[in-house]
């Protein structure tokens, strides 16, 4: 049935936060006029518990969980979970401060049956049920996580097409500036598929573009720096340096290189993150290639004769 899900959060949050306990905080930032999603309203209040209880308990108990709802449209060229077809979507995410995830307990967190809560402290069905829920409606779950800083859970539900147009139509979207000219940028990511979608598009603008998978294959082609303008690096990688280090490194090499983080969780709690260094812009995923051409453009200073200059 057609649910408002801002309303059903707002109804369900004191019986959330008493289950919760009295030391952790639950901050609700939810999208305005977000529009109804036809989900099973007792199903998503069953999700919205188990995301709680298992952020809770991934902080022992105590500190903060941020429930956030916004919309999100997607178009073919976007990077966006791989299972998501292009459309417009409800976004529910519910993001801690938690203990996080290792990546081989973060590949098998959403099977059945699988669990990592020792006796007494649950069944660890809870993510398997989120997901199977967010495939009913229709949509997928995702999970994102840095071991020792968090996790974000998202819930990704189809907005009906009326929904869609109506809020395309009331909200329509600013022009964005692309970069305009060339530069070199080396772009960081273990995700084969997303460093390549944006490869692409930086290529077809005239941009000359080196990948690597993690932060030593970054180094090892990195030399002094003289060849590249920009770095864009996802935050989380495989091995020992992450990219909020291998940006430190390589600015350190060349001082002018122009550097954009990518990561994993939602906008609104960057500021909370370790990863929200001053110095450096940070982009969360998933996000809009206009989005990213954008962010590119005004980092490189390369904007279109008459594009904005803020």
């Amino acid at each position: 049935m057609a649910t408002d899900c801002n309303e059903r959060i707002r109804a369900f949050a004191e019986l959330i936060g008493r289950t919760l306990g009295p030391e952790i905080a639950l901050d609700l930032r939810l999208a305005e006029d977000s529009g109804p999603v036809v989900v099973d309203p007792a199903l998503f209040d069953a999700a919205l518990m188990n995301l709680a209880l298992n952020a809770r308990d991934a902080q022992d108990g105590r500190g903060r969980i941020i429930l956030q709802t916004q919309t999100a449209e997607f178009e073919p060229d976007d990077v966006r979970p791989p299972e998501l077809a292009p459309g417009a979507y409800l976004v529910v995410s519910v993001t801690d401060f938690g203990s996080g995830m290792p990546p081989e307990v973060q590949r098998r967190a959403f099977e059945p049956l699988f669990t990592t809560k020792k006796d007494g402290r649950g069944t660890g069905f809870g993510l398997p049920m989120v997901y199977g829920f967010a495939k009913q409606a229709g949509g997928v779950a995702t999970l994102y996580s840095e071991p020792g800083r968090g996790t974000t859970v998202r819930i990704y539900l189809p907005l009906p097409e009326e929904s869609a147009r109506a809020e395309s139509a009331e909200q329509p979207l600013p022009a964005e500036p692309e970069p305009a000219g060339g530069g070199s940028v080396l772009i960081v990511d273990d995700n084969e598929a997303a460093r390549r979608v944006l490869a692409r598009q930086l290529e077809r603008r005239g941009f000359e573009v080196t990948e690597a998978s993690d932060a030593a294959a970054a180094l090892a082609v990195f030399g002094d720096g003289t060849g590249f303008d920009l770095l864009i690096s996802d935050v989380v990688m495989p091995g020992a340096m992450g990219g909020s280090d291998l940006a430190d490194r390589l600015v350190g090499l060349k001082p002018s290189l122009k550097v954009l983080l990518i990561s994993g969780y939602p906008a609104d709690a960057l500021e909370d993150s370790p990863d929200a260094r001053a110095c450096y812009e940070l982009i969360a995923k998933p996000y809009r290639q206009r989005v990213m051409l954008a962010r590119i453009a005004r980092l490189l200073g390369r904007l279109p004769p008459d594009g904005p200059t803020q």
